[in-house]
């Protein structure tokens, strides 16, 4: 579960700016696209990124599962997923709400030096806890209360938040 909260925030905060210069599609997903942004703006991006590269330079657990994600044997893997039916109108179904997912998506990917999505068509000493520690040091960052207002909230005042919960 924390792995899978890892790889939904990851992308949201290396790539925020894509929340704020997403070119919008269509008229009606102005609202979706502000209420997103709300929640982009509470992630506190510098100190993510600084956790991030904390674990992957001192610690071992994380440095190789950094390490395993450079392999062929995960490219392959990775490519193989991202080419699915599922991935492909799940992609197709956040981007006709006017998110850029597939910039995103092919931003970290470069990072990484995986396969793209396909086109349409200062350093503490040591970091304790592993890819666990790496996790719960990144939601300690959030600021969970302003969060969890904040989409109840939305649900509330947003029907474009509402239709994506149901």
């Amino acid at each position: 579960m924390k792995l899978i909260v890892l790889l939904v925030l990851l992308p949201l905060v290396l790539c925020k700016e894509n929340f704020e210069s997403a070119a919008l599609p269509k008229a009606n997903t102005k609202g979706l696209q502000e209420d997103l942004q709300e929640f982009a703006d509470l992630i506190p991006q510098k100190e993510i990124i600084g956790v991030v590269l904390t674990y992957i330079v001192t610690d071992r657990e994380v440095q190789n599962i950094f390490n395993y994600v450079q392999t062929q044997e995960f490219k392959n893997l990775y490519g193989a997923a991202i080419r699915t039916d599922a991935v492909r109108e799940l992609v197709e179904l956040l981007e006709s709400y006017g998110l850029q997912v597939r910039q995103a998506v092919n931003q970290i990917s470069s990072l990484l030096m995986l396969p793209q999505l396909p086109a349409r068509i200062g350093l503490p000493k040591a970091s304790p806890g592993g890819v666990n520690g790496l996790v719960d040091a990144v939601l300690r960052l959030l600021p969970r209360e302003e969060l969890i207002e904040l989409y109840l909230r939305k649900l509330i005042e947003s029907p474009e938040i509402r239709q994506l919960k149901d």
